[in-house]
């Protein structure tokens, strides 16, 4: 078993169970992969850009079922069936998000072994090459199916948040909260 140390220390060791917390999506977004280079991997690697309605598509989806299918009373039956909605999106976005971690740490691995191997002159070092970007590749795919899985995860968590205050589900508009955020009137 391979022993990780905590980040900035170099004797105090990463144990197991720290890295299962409870679900939350405080987790998914701090295990996310960083959205401002998703398009920049799909371009690089000429896989398909994500949805760029994932998000919004899954959120609405989520608030169309808890209308139809959650009970209202009692809210113990409620807040269950909503924990029911959102806690397996939860585990699978942070699954994801932990498998790319992962992989990002093998193909660090990888391009060490191909730098060591064309230093060494090894004969070993085309071989290694071919196998670091395949493994690369694969860390992209992942990468983008672990966006998927958040922006996925996020949308169902605005549902399951707004059902649990009791407020009426609409539409996420981004326009909106600019204005509120700027403090443009409506009238203008």
């Amino acid at each position: 078993m391979r022993q990780d140390l905590v980040a900035g220390t170099a004797n105090v060791i990463r144990f197991p169970k720290e890295r299962r917390p409870r679900p939350t999506l405080q987790l998914v977004e701090a295990l996310r992969p960083d959205v401002r280079q998703i398009d920049m991997i799909a371009e690089a690697f000429g896989l398909d850009q994500p949805v760029a309605t994932l998000k919004d598509d899954a959120d609405r989806r989520t608030a169309e079922y808890i209308a139809a299918h959650v009970p209202v009373e009692p809210v113990e039956a409620r807040n269950f069936a909503l924990d029911a909605l959102l806690i397996p999106v939860l585990v699978t976005a942070i699954d994801a998000c932990r498998a790319v971690h992962r992989m990002n740490r093998k193909v660090m691995e990888a391009q060490t072994k191909v730098v060591e191997a064309e230093s060494r002159g090894s004969f070993q070092a085309v071989f290694l090459q071919e196998l670091a970007e395949e493994v690369t590749l694969r860390a992209a795919e992942a990468t983008l199916a672990a966006h998927a899985r958040a922006e996925e995860a996020m949308g169902v968590a605005r549902a399951v948040r707004i059902a649990r205050c009791g407020e009426v589900w609409t539409p996420y508009d981004l326009r909106a909260d600019e204005d509120a955020l700027f403090g443009f009137s409506q009238s203008a």
